[in-house]
């Protein structure tokens, strides 16, 4: 019964069923691509996870190796860089290059690969330890994620795939919510008209807008950040005031405009971390860098390591 009132119903209104058949293989081919690329997203991220760790775990073994062989009073004059100090530098320039290297800890490899400075190893160490400790727990998680996802995380992942196409429709739905409206429209030329379509138009555009700050946060795979939850609450907050068109069409320029207004928030958001400023230590190294006398007064290995914990808070 079901069957002969499709073949009916797909007889007597062949343009809609052909809609419904396109409507479908583009959720399909969305949602596969989309799965796809999330997938590979994924695994691209394990793979930089993992080349960082490596590099991380090399350099500090021969930091810590260095580090013993000084404490052992084996230690070599830092003028002329000794032969078995070769593979020490070759470690740090590998770790400065990794993918995920702070611009802090590639600041601090930097300076010490200039000066030879014994002292800034055990810095550099601490630094890390510490981002290595982090990365570890990026690397779990995402794994666990992946391969032992949780109750809620399983059903977002089966859910998560079909948002592009739901977006998507609702952008056509916009669309031809203008289409129709501009249509009812009888033609004039007065300035209420005028007024009307832009209205219109600006409705349209904010819906739109807003379709793209719920893609940015639904769709768009991030690292954890420091400014990670602001810039989706920013998202989430100009998607949300596409609700105030429900007071009226006369609302969609104001609502428009306050979008705009609130999305270059998101550029002030961008500020350097803690981590990426100048560590302790780092002017006069830059200063000495420059040419001038070594003698330059440098702050104590002592107060670095406390300057490193203040910001790892």
């Amino acid at each position: 019964m079901f069957l002969t009132d499709g073949l009916y119903w797909i007889d007597h209104y062949p343009l809609r069923a052909a809609v419904l058949l396109a409507a479908i293989i583009l959720f399909a081919w969305l949602y596969v691509a989309a799965q796809r690329i999330w997938r590979r997203s994924d695994e691209t991220r394990l793979d930089r996870l993992r080349e960082s760790l490596e590099r991380y775990a090399d350099a500090e073994y021969e930091i810590r190796r260095k580090l013993n062989q000084e404490h052992a009073g084996s230690s070599h004059s830092l003028d002329v860089m000794p032969e078995e100090d070769t593979e020490l530098a070759g470690r740090l320039l590998a770790c400065q290059a990794a993918p995920y290297v702070s611009p802090g800890l590639r600041e601090q490899i930097g300076v010490y690969m200039r000066r030879r400075d014994s002292s800034r190893l055990e810095p550099i160490l601490r630094v890390m330890t510490r981002e290595s400790g982090q990365l570890t727990d990026e690397y779990e998680a995402l794994l666990h994620n992946a391969e032992q996802p949780g109750w809620g995380s399983s059903l977002i992942r089966l859910i998560r795939p079909a948002l592009p196409f739901v977006l998507l429709s609702a952008g056509i739905a916009l669309g031809i919510w203008l289409a129709r409206d501009l249509s009812m429209l009888a033609p004039d030329t007065t300035d209420e008209y005028g007024w009307t379509v832009t209205c219109l138009i600006a409705r349209t555009v904010s819906g739109l807008f807003s379709l793209l700050m719920l893609g940015q946060v639904l769709l768009v795979n991030r690292r954890p950040s420091r400014n990670g939850g602001l810039r989706i609450l920013l998202a989430l907050i100009i998607a949300a005031l596409f609700a105030v068109h429900s007071a009226g069409l006369a609302a969609a320029p104001y609502a428009l405009a306050l979008q705009i207004l609130i999305f270059p928030l998101g550029f002030w958001n961008q500020g350097r971390s803690r981590r990426s400023r100048p560590f302790a230590g780092h002017y006069e190294l830059a200063r000495t860098d420059g040419g001038t006398s070594s003698s330059a007064p440098l702050i104590s290995s002592g107060s670095e390591l406390k300057e490193e914990d203040n910001g790892s808070v």
